[in-house]
């Protein structure tokens, strides 16, 4: 899924039977870093079954909130449009106030 310069990946686990969705939001400005860890430590512990990681100064959001099970279109449109919303807030949060940069998903 692309959208708004947001590139959301979704796969499934087999081993756990789990489809999860991950993105990567921005990249971690070379200031306030202290800051944004703090901010990103903050807000995962507010967030519903999402989290925030860092990889190689990639900033990431995650989600491993479907069971197989409950894999139903209702729930999963519903579930994921959520999980967009929280990565483009985040993303113009983590760019605007806390200088992280923008990515170019066409990389």
């Amino acid at each position: 899924i692309l959208d708004n310069n947001i590139s959301i990946r979704i796969n499934y686990i087999p081993e756990n039977e789990y489809v999860v969705a991950d993105s990567t939001l921005c990249t971690l400005s070379k200031n306030n870093i202290a800051r944004v860890y703090a901010y990103m430590l903050k807000e995962n512990a507010k967030i519903p079954r999402m989290a925030f990681s860092v990889d190689n100064n990639y900033i990431g959001l995650s989600t491993s909130c479907i069971k197989n099970d409950d894999f139903h279109t209702d729930t999963a449109e519903e579930l994921y449009n959520l999980f967009i919303d929280y990565c483009r807030r985040f993303a113009n949060i983590l760019i605007n106030r806390y200088g992280c940069l923008p990515i170019d998903i066409d990389e």
